[in-house]
């Protein structure tokens, strides 16, 4: 038996896998639209699932989906897609599903808008929405002139000086 090279197939690689799956079942709730919702396995890749979810919603091609769960945590799947959407989310958790709205420039952050009608976003996650007109507000504490000014410059290399320009802002606020 020396010198001879062991080899594993895909088969046992797949076993394997099998094998380390959790031995209880796992499933997520996902609320969209006018108050469906959908059951699903999260034991697959996150590209898997957001495909499936944005043909079960019926989005239109180009639409970014991910899931946010009722404290208004973004699981940004979208970001992962070849991990495990298992690894992400709560088992028998419940999900809202949300479009993603890219914003031009890195310095932007993105907006979320929720997939789930209004009055039942209202009434079963009164403070979803709040939450996440939060997330999509800028995370940076600049004053609306720098914030136009760092838009018209277009880029985010000039984000220092600015952070220094309002530095310099408060503190000639606090000398008056």
């Amino acid at each position: 038996m020396e010198g001879k090279i062991l080899t594993r197939t895909a088969s046992s690689i797949a076993m394997d896998d099998y094998l380390t799956r959790p031995k209880t079942p796992q499933f997520i709730t996902v609320k969209y639209g006018d108050n469906k919702k959908l059951v699903l396995n999260p034991w697959c890749r996150c590209k898997v699932l957001l495909e499936h979810l944005h043909t079960a919603a019926e989005c239109a091609d180009g639409v970014i989906v991910d899931l946010v769960d009722p404290d208004g945590r973004v699981k940004h799947l979208s970001s992962k897609p070849n991990e495990y959407a298992s690894e992400q989310v709560r088992s028998r958790g419940t999900f809202i599903l949300i479009r993603v709205e890219k914003q031009e420039g890195e310095a932007l952050p993105d907006k979320y808008h929720p997939l789930l009608s209004r009055t039942i976003l209202d009434e079963q996650y009164p403070d979803l929405r709040g939450q996440l007109a939060n997330l999509s507000r800028s995370q940076t504490p600049l004053s609306s002139s720098m914030s136009k000014r760092l838009r018209r410059m277009g880029t985010v290399s000039k984000i220092k000086v600015m952070s220094k320009e309002v530095g310099k802002e408060k503190r000639s606020k606090k000398a008056r």
